[in-house]
């Protein structure tokens, strides 16, 4: 296959790319209400809320090779003392053998109100730490800085990948409740993914954006879900991971 993969990239002769969408929300810009917030009114039991969600994944290709790039923007509210787990994250990185994914463009901010102030705490690069997972997989720690009850926490990174095939999922649901979870995969015509929605809830929007490339077309998918509920585990769930709310893909065909 990769033989394949590789042969059909060397007949695009220019470089090309889909051009980057914007996120909902800018880095840095908390509103007043989030800070203040110490109840989230659609559960008033969540110990935090993700306030937003935004991912995009695109090719960038030229005649040699393709990257895949998987851009992220997170923000989350902490109200209870048991929400300060989300204040660690986490990044699953495929390794191939002789090469692997890697992150780039990390950043992280923890903004807490003080005495009416916005106290900023920015993420050390020594806070950041890579260890194996498994035989294919590492994965990348962070956590957040001075993260308290009534702390908003803000995070972004891009993965790049010469796993151009291996298409990232996106979830939607988790065990807190999601605001705002918002999608973009673009997808070149030369490559065909099967996509199936798991779970029970339906996307506040959804909509397909052509774009031309360089001798081929992208396909926008774009996905937005609000006010996700928190995901409640029950009795006989083997494992919540076969209902939790997501996106998947798979490569059909090339």
């Amino acid at each position: 296959m990769k033989k394949i993969i590789c042969g059909l990239l060397l007949t695009v002769l220019l470089a090309s790319y889909a051009n980057a969408q914007k996120s909902p929300i800018t880095f840095g810009e908390i509103p007043l209400d989030d800070l203040k917030m110490t109840t989230y009114l659609s559960d008033t039991s969540a110990s935090a809320v993700i306030l937003a969600d935004y991912g995009e994944a695109y090719l960038t290709i030229n005649s040699n090779y393709a990257t895949m790039h998987f851009e992220r923007h997170v923000r989350i509210k902490i109200l209870k003392k048991e929400g300060l787990s989300w204040a660690d994250a986490e990044i699953l990185l495929y390794n191939g053998g002789s090469s692997e994914e890697r992150v780039t463009k990390s950043k992280a901010t923890t903004y807490t109100l003080e005495n009416g102030r916005v106290v900023k705490t920015e993420m050390d690069k020594e806070g950041v730490f890579k260890e194996k997972f498994n035989k294919r997989f590492n994965v990348q720690k962070f956590t957040m800085p001075n993260v308290k009850e009534g702390s908003v926490i803000e995070y972004s990174y891009t993965i790049l990948s010469p796993y151009v095939y291996n298409f990232p999922n996106w979830q939607f649901q988790y065990n807190i409740p999601v605001r705002w979870s918002e999608y973009w995969a673009k997808l070149p015509d030369f490559f065909t993914f099967e996509k199936y929605m798991q779970g029970y809830i339906s996307p506040t929007k959804y909509e397909v954006k052509k774009e031309s490339a360089s001798g081929y077309t992208i396909s926008g998918h774009h996905w937005i879900i609000q006010d996700v509920p928190a995901f409640k585990e029950e009795p006989f769930i083997t494992t919540e991971e076969d209902y939790l709310s997501k996106m998947n893909f798979a490569l059909a065909y090339i």
